[in-house]
Parts: structure tokens; C-alpha cells; sequence
């Protein structure tokens, strides 16, 4: 019997397929896949583990992302548990600031409590995030702080975006982007679009998100400081991504470069965009995103050579860390010689940031793949109980 969650992505598929009257071969066409491949992804043979063929599916059904992936997934510990009851109350923060309902007050130490949410959002601590983020909310937007609002606005959008909530994810990441312009500082205004971007990616806009980069991009054209440079090169990350879940290689790859380019320039470890994202754009960073395109544009054994060249200790991000273990986890689950090696990378993965891992549609697919391998060749007692935690049976 399957467990909940991702793992049922292939019956939801077929269920929705056969709402619409469509054939496999129709769905394929319009995929962009062959109806032999979509036939093994209906029938549980095959992880639906990327994005751009999920999101590829969706437009073919006429549907959501969202309602194909089955998200938000179900919670399979206790603290990811803790983490969707608190969405409530972010959601009520969320309507109360945008209604001028009277947000937080009291003598709490704000600066510590930024500090603190900080390191929470960095280590993907999403029950706490969860319950810090509506007193935040309102106790800056009550006291006019215009930039910190929006970092607090954009982290909680990186976090129901991460839970699977991308609707919700969506608007907290406008309310970053209206919040910021309304300051007076025009590289933060450019760089909320970067919350925007992640946010619509996800959800299948990519055309939309590379249009809102896009437009970031041209505002910092002509700024030459060091945070302008800073917001560029993430700017030009999202974009990259964008491009690779619309399966455009070259386009993603060329952002990447963009990137990489500002990053061997600035030399020094980000102080601008670290606190404010999560992560830097050293040329470290550009490198795990580099994995991460490979993976989506279906070149497994690039991700590897990407990943063999970079140094993890030059990463300061718990989050940025687990993200290079779970994309080369994804990339190493394409050949069953190095099953024992992904399942290594995937355990490192949930190791550092186990709520964010455990809630990811696309690692509980690869995972469900992994376990249907294993089952066929005796597989190992470690991938067992990396799936009971990720809620694969």
C-alpha cells in the first residue's frame, strides 16, 4: 500500500489524464515526453523527480503544479507537523498587514529576534520559522521598518514555497516586492523580485519569472556598487533556473555564466545578499546551482562532474549545503551502479535541513524510485529507512 504523499504522483497523473479524456499519447505530445516514458510514470517505474517535466505535465493536463505534485504533502515527523498547523497564523499575519490591521507590539529585542529567524530560515527549521514569522510580520509593519519587513515577507515565502504552499508563497512574496519599493532604496526594490521569481518557478510561470528578473536586471543596469553586483548575479541565478525548468540549456547555462562572472569578480564572500536570501553568489554557489540545472535539464552525469569541483567549506548556508547533497543525491539515483552513493548524498541532504527534505515533492519521488530499484535487487537497510522518514512505502 502506498504511503501519502508524492509517491502516489503517478495514479493522481493517470486519474487526471483520464478526467480530461486525453491519451497517453495526446499528454506526451503535449509534454513533450514519449507515451512509453509517460506510461512508466503512470505506473509507478518511474520518478517524476523534475520540476520541468512535472510542470511540463501540468500544462498538459490544464492544472496546477500544485494539484499534480498533490501539495502540500503530507507530514511525515512531528516537527513538519508543528509547521503546517502554524501556516494559519502566517496566513492571518499575511491578511491582517495587508488590511492595516495593527500588527505585533512589546519590548522583545527585534534585533535578536531577526538574528534568530535568520539562523532558522537558514537551517530550514520550519516549525519555529513558522511561529516567529506572524509576530515579525506585524511588529514591523507596525513600526514602518520598510527593509527588514521585506527580508521577513521573502523568507516566509521561501518557506511556504518550500512547504508546498505556493499560492500563499506567492503572495508573501508580493507583499516583499510592494513592501520594498515602497522604501527608498532602489537595489532592494530590484532584488525583491527574487523572491517573486522563486516563488512563480515552482509553480509553473516561468515565463512570467523571467520576465520580473528580466525586468530587475535592466533596474540595476546602471548601479555599480558591490550590493547592486551582489543582486545582479542572484537575480541572474533565479533567471538561470527559470530557463532551466523550461528546458531551455543554453539560456539557463548563460545565466549561470552571468553569474559566475560577477561572483569571480567580487572575490570576497557576500555581506549584502547572504542575510537577506539565505545564501550567497560566490563562485561556489553559482557552482551548486550549476548541479541543480544539470539535474533539471536531464544531464545527471554533468551534475556529478559539476559537483566533484566544488569546495562545500567555502559555503556558509546549512540550506545551500543540503541542496548540493540532494541534487547530486537526484543526479547519482539515474544509475542504479551508484544507489548505495545516492542514498548517501539524500541522507546528507535530509541530515542538515530534514524539514525542507522531507517535504520536497521532487526528493520523495526520487527516493520512491530509488525504493522500487532496491526492491527488485535487494536493496540496502539505509534506503529502508530513509524512506519511512521521507514517507515512501
Amino acid at each position: 500500500m502506498s504511503g501519502p504523499g508524492e509517491q502516489e504522483i503517478g495514479a493522481r497523473l493517470r486519474a487526471w489524464r483520464h478526467y480530461r479524456r486525453l491519451s497517453l499519447e495526446e499528454v506526451a505530445g503535449l509534454a513533450g515526453i514519449t507515451a512509453p516514458y509517460l506510461s512508466r510514470i503512470e505506473r509507478g517505474l518511474r520518478p517524476l523527480d523534475k520540476l520541468s517535466t512535472r510542470a511540463a505535465l501540468a500544462r498538459a493536463l490544464g492544472v496546477s503544479t500544485a494539484d499534480l505534485a498533490g501539495l502540500p504533502l503530507a507530514a511525515t515527523d512531528t516537527a513538519t507537523e508543528r509547521a503546517h498547523a502554524a501556516v494559519a497564523g502566517v496566513r492571518l499575519a499575511l491578511v491582517d498587514t495587508a488590511a492595516g490591521v495593527p500588527g505585533g507590539t512589546g519590548d522583545a529585542d527585534l534585533t535578536g529576534a531577526l538574528d534568530r529567524f535568520r539562523a532558522l530560515r537558514d537551517a530550514g527549521t520550519y516549525d519555529e520559522l513558522a511561529l516567529s514569522a506572524p509576530y515579525l510580520i506585524g511588529r514591523l509593519a507596525a513600526d514602518a521598518r520598510t527593509a527588514e519587513l521585506a527580508e521577513v515577507l521573502g523568507t516566509t515565502s521561501t518557506m511556504l514555497r518550500n512547504l508546498g504552499y505556493l499560492d500563499l508563497a506567492l503572495i508573501a512574496a508580493q507583499r516583499a516586492q510592494t513592501t520594498a519599493r515602497a522604501g527608498d532604496d532602489p537595489v532592494l526594490s530590484a532584488l525583491s523580485a527574487w523572491w517573486v521569481g522563486k516563488a512563480l518557478i515552482p509553480a509553473g510561470a516561468t515565463g512570467t519569472a523571467v520576465r520580473v528578473q528580466t525586468d530587475a536586471l535592466e533596474a540595476l543596469a546602471g548601479q555599480r556598487d558591490t550590493r547592486a553586483r551582489q543582486s545582479a548575479a542572484a537575480l541572474h541565478l533565479n533567471l538561470a533556473w527559470a530557463y532551466s525548468i523550461a528546458g531551455s540549456k543554453g539560456d539557463a547555462f548563460e545565466q549561470a555564466g552571468s553569474a559566475g562572472g560577477i561572483a569571480l569578480r567580487q572575490g570576497t564572500a557576500p555581506l549584502y545578499v547572504r542575510p537577506l536570501l539565505g545564501g550567497g553568489v560566490t563562485v561556489e554557489d553559482v557552482g551548486v546551482c550549476q548541479v541543480s540545472l544539470a539535474v533539471e535539464l536531464g544531464e545527471p552525469e554533468a551534475a556529478v562532474d559539476y559537483a566533484r569541483g566544488l569546495d562545500l567549506g567555502r559555503l556558509d548556508s546549512p540550506a545551500r549545503v543540503a541542496t548540493y547533497w540532494a541534487d547530486l543525491g537526484r543526479a547519482l539515483s539515474t544509475d542504479r551502479r551508484r544507489a548505495a552513493e545516492s542514498v548517501r548524498a539524500l541522507t546528507t541532504a535530509e541530515s542538515l535541513t530534514p524539514q525542507r527534505v522531507r517535504a520536497s515533492a521532487s526528493l520523495r519521488e526520487t527516493v520512491a524510485g530509488l525504493l522500487g530499484q532496491a526492491r527488485r535487487s535487494a536493496g540496502g537497510r539505509d534506503l529502508v529507512s530513509l524512506a519511512s522518514r521521507m514517507g515512501v512505502e
